[in-house]
């Protein structure tokens, strides 16, 4: 397993018709062992969409999304419930800092527990 995130020419839409909206294009990412990645863009441009893809909560896309060398979507739910709990850690954006919890000691706990 070379890398441990693999999304490969990923298309995702929202509605049908005329009122399809396109969110993903293509995507294609690759984030490899002990790699940090940070997903920027603007507003609406697909980076909460494609989180939610790596994550298996949404699994109606055209592409291939791989997590640990499982690809998400062949995964039953069970399974995907198991590599989000084993192998995925998640930090939320959060406004709220303190002089007790900066912004560094939220991102250091999910990367220990």
């Amino acid at each position: 397993m070379a890398n441990l995130i693999e999304v490969n020419n990923v298309y995702k839409a929202f509605g049908k018709g005329e009122s399809m909206t396109k969110v993903l294009s293509g995507a294609s990412l690759n984030v490899a062992k002990g790699e940090f990645v940070s997903l920027m863009g603007a507003s609406g441009s697909g980076k909460s969409t494609l989180l939610y893809l790596i994550g298996g909560l949404d699994r109606k896309f055209d592409g291939t999304i791989s997590v640990c060398g499982s690809d998400i979507s062949k995964l039953k739910e069970k399974q995907i419930r198991l590599v989000r709990k084993k192998r995925i850690k998640k930090q939320r954006q959060t406004s709220i800092v303190t002089k007790k919890h900066t912004s560094s000691h939220s991102v250091m706990k999910n990367l220990v527990g």
